[in-house]
């Protein structure tokens, strides 16, 4: 069914049938164009807010139903529909306000009255329940013992108040004014040698120590010839060199041993 034959009627008529059929969403327009061409109907106007509750657009719903209580304010049937557009999207103030109309208007709204009461009973704080805190008895006093004949009065024990401990001086740490008044100690002070296995260069002197004495007597004693005495000599002296040098940068690569630093604890105030 189209848009009919332009008249407010023929746009009602079709959008009530659809809107009875449950497409709410065909029918919309349709209601839409007839308030669009006769805004004071009534008719138009209710089942274009009823259309839009459906749909889920509660402001125009609530924007319709607040126009029908402007053109009818009487008709309790409008505040019902207003109330439930308001109760439909949270605000539950505005629903109370627009039920609480309807039942006014006409107090056998019983729909509007049901709404109504609810909304109230959801809003009514909890009663706060007070347990009442039962009163301790109260202590009975012990009469004392009379006391013997011509003996002294009874007195009450006196409780017994905890032994106090001797109040002891905390100690005060020595007063040194050589670093500024500052509590100092000396570093550990580094005492590693040049070399850590000190026997090796020891024993590597005496080798090449040994070795010249060798060489010396191989040039006076030995019967090679001169060509092999030289190279003999020459190895042993590469050799010696290398010993020395090595022994020599280990000696100067070898740290230094700083000397002690003050190393502050606390002040002394």
């Amino acid at each position: 069914m189209g848009m009919g034959d332009g008249s407010p009627n023929a746009a009602l008529d079709s959008g009530l049938e659809l809107f009875k059929q449950g497409k709410a969403a065909d029918a919309l327009p349709l209601l839409q164009q007839a308030v669009e061409m006769e805004p004071s109907s009534t008719a138009a106007r209710s089942y274009l807010g009823a259309c839009c509750a459906q749909l889920g657009r509660f402001d125009d719903a609530i924007a319709q139903f607040t126009e029908l209580t402007n053109l009818q304010p009487n008709i309790a049937a409008h505040y019902y529909n207003l109330g439930f557009a308001y109760q439909s999207c949270g605000k539950k103030a505005e629903a109370i306000t627009a039920y609480g109309k309807a039942v006014a208007i006409n107090p056998a709204h019983d729909k509007a009255k049901a709404a109504l009461d609810a909304l109230k009973a959801e809003n009514q704080p909890a009663p706060v329940q007070t347990t009442a805190i039962p009163t301790p008895p109260a202590q009975q006093m012990t009469p004392p013992p009379p006391a013997p004949p011509g003996g002294p009065a009874y007195r009450p024990p006196t409780p017994q108040q905890p032994a106090q401990q001797p109040f002891q001086q905390p100690m005060q740490p020595p007063q040194n004014t050589q670093y500024g008044g500052y509590q100092s100690m000396p570093q550990p002070v580094n005492t590693k040698v040049a070399l850590d296995a000190w026997p090796s260069w020891v024993i590597i002197l005496l080798l090449v120590c040994c070795g010249f004495i060798g060489v010396i007597i191989m040039w006076f004693k030995s019967s090679w010839s001169t060509t092999t005495k030289g190279i003999i000599t020459a190895i042993w002296v590469v050799l010696a060199l290398a010993q020395i040098l090595t022994i020599g940068a280990g000696i100067n690569n070898a740290p230094t041993t700083p000397a002690p630093q003050p190393q502050i604890i606390y002040l002394i105030r």
